[in-house]
């Protein structure tokens, strides 16, 4: 087992060390400053500086989140911002007692900024919590606490990790009876990401967009009109033999017109595995642009028999899907083309999502973003270009 920690004091705000994601929790009754939003920012801020130097991107864990959670709520009540709570366990305690067997590990802690954007430009302008975001980890969690009568009012921590190869856990079992349920978290681990970065090119950007509002949704054979655009989940495959589809759509106007698109990812979180089975595909399709300007009139047969331009990479089997899990679908050398075109075209691009269909149960949902809840994630279209002088 490796452990990585830091610690450093800066004016204006206290910095610790170690890495991993939970909810934002507000133990004194009182709403904080920020939205729900804080956690999922926070994850996608660390993501976006791994990818910018070529690393891949970390995967949300649940037990990583508790253990970042519980000692954000500690350090805000005793105001004492260190590795060690003040029931003397240490990160590797916590970790451990949440569950996750440990191989490598890491942590970073802070106190006293009050948005995602100040906390992780904090932690990467320090030497020693930058070599920690950049380690060689897999999961991540992060806990923040606000505690408006505190000190430092804002309390976080991020706990990296890789688990060991010898746990052995079993899902927990459950009953819903429709598949609009809200999502409960497994414990089984999900592998890695098969995506590979590809090099950032000198002087690139990487911006990350989200569909705009009512632009993500399912649809379901059974309904030969309208569609489910601005629910919680993007629902794929088989229920009681009727047939699930989602689609979700991006704007690409605020890229310059000129960009040159160097690489790109599709990020989705995991949201409801209690109906999915142990076999079968899913895919994420890129679509042709006829469906772009009909987008929200999309019924099931429209999105059926939509043509696609590409399928992303990789197709996923149910071992690589979960509740908060992060899924990567990589953009080919075909699929970045296509990306391309729209943006010298109708700047608008839009993603099917299929998985198995026939007179089976067979299902699985990834979140749209809109739920009630901090650990509620948007889809997510990672774009890195270039922009000529």
């Amino acid at each position: 087992m490796r452990w990585q920690r830091a610690e450093l004091v800066v004016v204006g705000f206290i910095l610790v060390s170690c890495v991993a994601l939970a909810g934002f929790r507000v133990p004194v009754g009182e709403a904080g400053p920020e939205d729900m939003n804080t956690p999922r920012r926070v994850f996608i801020l660390i993501n976006q500086y791994r990818v910018n130097n070529n690393l891949p991107p970390l995967v949300l864990n649940s037990r990583l989140a508790n253990a970042a959670q519980i000692h954000s709520d500690d350090m805000a009540t005793t105001n004492d911002v260190s590795h060690t709570g003040s029931d003397g366990s240490s990160p590797w305690d916590r970790i451990h007692h949440a569950g996750y067997s440990i191989l490598n590990a890491g942590e970073v802690v802070a106190a006293g900024q009050s948005s995602p954007e100040e906390v992780v430009n904090a932690w990467i302008n320090s030497l020693p919590h930058r070599h920690i975001l950049l380690g060689n980890y897999r999961d991540i969690g992060i806990g923040h606490t606000y505690n408006p009568t505190g000190p430092h009012r804002d309390y976080w921590t991020a706990d990296l990790g890789e688990q060991s190869n010898t746990l052995q856990v079993t899902p927990t079992p459950g009953i819903i009876e429709t598949p609009t349920a809200q999502p409960r978290a497994t414990n089984t681990p999900v592998p890695k990401p098969r995506v590979t970065p590809r090099a950032t090119p000198p002087g690139s950007v990487t911006t990350f967009l989200y569909p705009a509002t009512g632009r993500a949704g399912w649809v379901v054979s059974r309904e030969t009109e309208g569609n489910h655009f601005g629910a919680e989940d993007l629902f794929a495959g088989s229920y009681q033999g009727e047939q699930f589809r989602s689609a979700l759509q991006f704007d690409l106007r605020t890229l310059p017109a000129s960009a040159h698109i160097n690489y790109a990812m599709l990020q989705l979180i995991g949201r409801n595995s209690i109906y999915l089975a142990n076999q079968g595909v899913w895919e994420a399709r890129l679509l042709t642009r006829e469906i772009d300007g009909d987008f929200t009139n999309l019924n099931y047969q429209r999105l059926t028999t939509a043509a696609s331009e590409v399928t992303l990479a990789p197709s996923l089997s149910p071992a690589e899907l979960g509740p908060y899990h992060a899924n990567f679908f990589d953009f080919t050398d075909d699929a970045l083309r296509a990306l391309q075109r729209r943006l010298a075209t109708d700047k608008l691009v839009t993603f099917s999502l299929n998985g198995p269909e026939g007179d089976y149960t067979n299902l699985f949902s990834w979140d749209t973003g809109i739920g009630i809840g901090p650990l509620s994630f948007h889809p997510v279209l990672w774009i890195n270009y270039s922009v000529s002088p």
